[in-house]
């Protein structure tokens, strides 16, 4: 069974997995509650995509306000989707994915 760690609590959100996983449900039923694609889905948990504006809405209201827009929004590293795509030259995906940070690493010459 998985606990909600003290920091979880005070700060009164959690990551997409976690929220699935407390909740006790797979993946592919996570993605169907939520009305995506369950490999849209997976890359959402792994921050390696972002949700559509309408869909993080979605989530949001769904998970009651635990997942947050920043949690959806925001890298592990703190980077926020706009950051992303001003290192792109400010091309935005029009499906609000955002650029990954292999995109960002190869664009500005890092290792990718």
């Amino acid at each position: 069974m998985l606990c909600l760690s003290q920091y979880d609590i005070m700060k009164n959100t959690m990551s997409l997995k976690k929220w699935r996983l407390v909740n006790g449900l797979k993946g592919y039923e996570a993605a169907k509650l939520f009305g995506v694609d369950p490999s849209s889905y997976s890359r959402f948990e792994r921050k390696e995509q972002s949700p559509r504006t309408s869909t993080a809405r979605r989530i949001v209201e769904l998970t009651g306000g635990l997942v947050t827009l920043d949690e959806l929004y925001l890298s592990d590293n703190t980077e926020s989707a706009e950051t992303d795509v001003a290192s792109e030259g400010g091309s935005a995906d029009r499906r609000g994915g955002g650029a990954s940070p292999k995109t960002i690493a190869a664009a500005s010459g890092g290792v990718g």
